[in-house]
């Protein structure tokens, strides 16, 4: 072979070597950034298909009004998708906005129709173990749960190697104040399923009512090692640090849940509340003011037009604070809490009619509030 071969059968070598290394170096980075990408589709394409399974099963369910297994079918589809659509509304936010709006609108009546589904499968036949199942987490999911108690305590008996069947048992413990069984029960569920990002949420909650915080805190890590897109989890864990005074960590706690889901207003308003306990005023002042113009309508309630109004009476800027405590009243007229804040910001302004007027407002509306009385009593008194 002569040079010139030789130098060319190199040149190939060398550009195949280079291919394959490059090759080699890329792949990780394919795989971080494109595994969650598909994995983020693939959530999208379940929510589709449930959809799909819910027009097919609720035609079944018209077709053989009498059958309690097709109303189980359906009741089945319409909680599949809205567990689903949980998922999918964190990813359609990145990638098809109109997907999670669609989604948004449709999930706050699936559970409903599903307890129809359930209950007129029961009447059918009230030995249909599937319907007592579904209408346990069901109940669980709109929070009624007395009644989920009830159902959750029957699937549990009747089959007692299914986790889900604690795990909601477990969640309506948790919403009853009952967390020493809750926690019980919640280690059961582990039991039978050990990889469950969601009942080691539910028992982080349930060691939190208990005030172990640092048993809970470890179950949170744990519910986000399984499932690091947790919004909620990181929330709940950004709580617990707080209470151990771990300030710094709270907050990147709170920010990641932020990066998650950005359009969630509570969690600004949780970092919010710690900025200002911190006197970062500043800094709560701004996330206060994304949490209010995310939720315009005020549908997660107030707490964020009155940490942000509390933060400007600290800063003595009081013309703003009454400014926001009136939109927040605008928003929702029977908050009692709100206009007793808002009396204790005319009083600062030494407009003490005014202030009277809203320290009366705020006890038609709760006859309780003690610190609105006080503060009339006090008023008297001068």
């Amino acid at each position: 072979m002569n040079m010139l071969a030789k130098l060319k059968l190199s040149l190939k070598i060398s550009k195949k070597s280079v291919f394959f290394t490059l090759l080699i170096l890329c792949f990780p980075v394919v795989v971080y950034y494109g595994w969650p990408l598909f994995q983020d589709y693939t959530i999208l394409n379940q929510v589709k298909s449930d959809e799909e399974k819910i027009k097919s099963y609720s035609q079944k369910a018209k077709l053989t009004p009498n059958d309690a297994q097709s109303l189980l079918d359906l009741g089945d589809a319409y909680m599949a998708f809205w567990e689903s659509s949980g998922k999918g509304i964190r990813v359609a936010k990145n990638l098809d906005q109109s997907l999670a709006w669609n989604w948004l609108m449709n999930r706050s009546d699936v559970v409903e129709d599903a307890v129809l589904a359930y209950e007129k499968s029961l009447k059918i036949n009230p030995r249909l173990v599937g319907s007592q199942v579904g209408l346990c987490y069901a109940f669980v999911e709109i929070g009624n749960t007395k009644k989920a108690l009830s159902f959750c305590r029957q699937a549990v008996d009747k089959q007692p190697q299914n986790s889900r069947n604690y795990q909601n048992l477990g969640f309506a413990l948790v919403q009853e104040n009952q967390p020493q069984e809750a926690e019980k029960i919640l280690n059961k569920s582990l039991k039978l399923d050990q990889e469950n990002a969601i009942i080691y949420y539910l028992l982080g909650d349930a060691l939190l009512l208990q005030e172990k915080t640092q048993e809970a805190v470890v179950a949170y890590r744990k519910s986000i090692e399984l499932d690091p897109k947790g919004n909620l989890t990181y929330l709940h864990l950004g709580y617990a640090l707080r209470i151990q005074n771990q300030i710094d960590e709270a907050i990147a706690v709170y920010r990641k849940s932020i990066e998650l889901v950005p359009n969630y207003p509570p969690a600004y308003q949780k970092l919010g509340d710690l900025l200002a306990e911190e006197n970062r005023l500043d800094e709560a002042i701004s996330t206060y003011h994304q949490a209010m113009e995310i939720d315009r309508s005020g549908r997660y309630g107030m707490e964020s037009y009155i940490g942000l109004g509390q933060v400007l009476v600290k800063q003595k800027k009081l013309d703003e604070a009454i400014k926001i405590y009136r939109q927040a009243i605008e928003l929702e007229p029977k908050n009692s809490n709100v206009y007793y804040l808002l009396g204790l910001a005319l009083i600062e302004q030494k407009k003490i009619k005014d202030a009277v007027l809203a320290f009366q407002e705020s006890l038609k509306l709760d006859p309780q509030n003690t610190d609105a009385r006080e503060q009339l009593n006090k008023i008297k008194k001068l």
